[in-house]
């Protein structure tokens, strides 16, 4: 892993990697409204 393969794939991992930690997020925060 050299750097500049890094950098290649930051602009697609980054919005990837935040869609899943909303996504999670989401799943957590509704499994919290439908326990209430």
């Amino acid at each position: 892993m050299n750097a500049q393969y890094i950098l290649d794939w930051m602009p697609l991992v980054i919005p990837v990697g935040a869609i899943v930690f909303i996504v999670v997020i989401a799943r957590k925060a509704s499994k919290i409204d439908a326990e209430k």
